[in-house]
């Protein structure tokens, strides 16, 4: 049964969707249209989220790579947390959270996210609810030395990533193709082949910064496109993100494709 504000958001969500017309998502000073299926299903989508947030998520792991070996790590809590990303994230199932402390997190192959679980990064590795912390003050950063940093791949699940760097992979920054994922609060940023790279029908990318990413002279791949964000097969909402400084040889910003890559 849905809580008091649970009801509230249901209320709005259905008021809006009896709107006419379409939804405009401005990005660099470019807007897209999102039609009224697209905007059907992503009002859908909010309701679900308003869903989700009045039952809550399973579990919590937490991964701080300054954490002590002794106790030995189980992820349960900040003093028994793990020290890598990876680990956290083969024990996450659908509906976990996994908090990451400040660090730098280096992988030598791409993390892999389970459909439905959200990984948030920028904590100091003491608190006890997600509005305590300081993603400018902490900064977790995720780096892998082969292909994607992050990826999602199949599921039915809202997949979240949220308040972390993503940087210094030969491929993308993010790859997915999951039929529901949340992008906020990141700065993907120094990627060789792009920022973000997804298909799904309920894509959301808002609050980022997507900066320098892109191949680099001379020419990393045969063909490049979107340096910063590559969109394919569906529509997509991206709000209130920087996006500059990436390259690619077609849609150095930004390319939205009717087709899959």
């Amino acid at each position: 049964m849905l809580n008091s504000s649970g009801k509230g958001l249901f209320a709005r969500i259905m008021k809006m969707i009896n709107f006419q017309g379409i939804l405009s998502a401005s990005i660099s000073r470019v807007r897209f249209n999102v039609w009224s299926l697209g905007y059907m299903q992503w009002c859908l989508w909010l309701i679900g989220l308003g869903l989700g947030a009045s039952v809550g998520r399973a579990n919590i792991i937490y991964v701080n790579g300054s954490a002590s070996a002794n106790p030995p790590p189980d992820g349960l809590s900040w003093a028994t947390a793990f020290t890598d990303v990876k680990s956290a994230l083969s024990l996450a199932a659908a509906g976990d959270e996994v908090w990451v402390a400040a660090g730098n997190y280096t992988n030598s192959q791409t993390l892999n996210i389970t459909s439905g679980v959200a990984l948030y990064g920028g904590f100091l590795g003491t608190e006890t609810n997600l509005n305590q912390r300081n993603g400018s003050a902490n900064t977790t950063m995720l780096t892998a030395s082969q292909y994607n940093v992050v990826t999602i791949m199949g599921g039915t699940n809202e997949t979240r990533i949220d308040g972390v760097t993503i940087t210094g992979s030969s491929g993308s920054g993010i790859y997915g193709r999951t039929p529901s994922l949340v992008i906020a609060n990141n700065r993907i940023v120094g990627n060789q082949k792009s920022g973000i790279d997804c298909s799904g029908a309920l894509i959301m990318i808002t609050n980022n910064v997507i900066a320098g990413n892109g191949p680099r002279l001379p020419i990393d791949f045969p063909v490049t496109v979107g340096g910063g964000i590559v969109i394919s097969g569906y529509p997509a909402s991206i709000l209130n993100n920087v996006i500059v400084g990436n390259s690619a040889e077609v849609g150095g910003a930004f390319i939205v494709c009717t087709a899959l890559f």
